[in-house]
């Protein structure tokens, strides 16, 4: 009676066992459906970024494009009057627009490109720098000003395009908010605090409705009438995944400051 016992307990433990075994894969299983998930957002929202400002980009690409054009005519010209002097003014300008056109091709397929969640060092002030160059077109047609605090040589660990996409996103909600004011201006400030890099990006708009404060980092809610409602939502995933944490500090007296943090190095 004893073995037969003892047998009936092992089979009981096996059966638990090869069930809680099952559980687990199935956890496994949805955790990395869940990640996929996540990296497919985070990647979607990088190209609806994009999206909304293809129009300005596109402008930013066609005046070095129709400047090369001109230059180019005009030197073929000047070298056929043997004006070799400002032949070589021509080539030096015409050098200088490439350049900027390849600078502008590159940040935007850094931008677009799909990365590895592999944290990297990355210095502050270089990631701030890509993401003012691509909000550039917005800032431009704005007459805005950017007030950017210096961050020397601090780092983070991060993914690097996904901290500039979360930058990008804090940077075209400023911008946005400003739209009708005559001298628009963005504060983007850095401090180090112990463990951490503190960002903060802030804007004098009208501020966030108190109404709209518990809703702001819902998915498709958008206080912009032609919003997709995806960028908050994306940042804030974006720096929990660091560990960090992105939110709104209401205690601005005007406007609106958004703060988030990432680990040091």
């Amino acid at each position: 009676e004893l073995r037969q016992v003892y047998a009936e307990l092992e089979t009981r433990i096996a059966a638990r066992t090869a069930d809680l075994t099952e559980q687990i894969n199935a956890l496994e299983r949805t955790k990395a459906i869940l990640r996929e998930t996540r990296d497919a957002a985070v990647q979607a929202g990088k190209l609806a970024t994009l999206g909304q400002m293809s129009a300005g980009i596109s402008h930013e690409l066609n005046q070095p494009l129709a400047a090369l054009q001109t230059f180019a005519d005009n030197a073929q010209a000047l070298l056929a009057r043997g004006r070799h002097a400002e032949v070589a003014d021509n080539l030096q300008m015409i050098s200088e627009l490439i350049a900027r056109t390849g600078q502008i091709v590159r940040q935007l397929k850094s931008f677009a490109r799909k990365e590895a969640a592999t944290p990297q060092p990355v210095r502050v002030a270089e990631a701030i720098a890509h993401a003012q160059l691509m909000v550039e077109p917005r800032r431009r047609e704005l007459g805005a000003m950017f007030h950017v605090e210096p961050a020397g040589e601090l780092q983070v660990l991060a993914e690097a395009g996904r901290l500039e996409q979360v930058l990008v996103n804090l940077l075209r909600n400023s911008l946005d908010a400003m739209h009708d004011q005559p001298m628009p201006q963005v504060a983007v400030r850095v401090s180090a605090d112990g463990a951490w890099v503190r960002l903060s990006v802030r804007d004098h708009g009208p501020g966030i409705p108190p109404e709209a404060r518990d809703k702001l980092f819902d998915a498709f809610f958008s206080t912009k009438p032609d919003g997709l409602g995806m960028g908050l939502a994306i940042s804030r995933t974006i720096v929990e995944n660091h560990g960090g944490r992105l939110g709104l500090d209401a205690s601005a007296a005007a406007g609106a400051r958004f703060v988030f943090n990432i680990p040091s190095i």
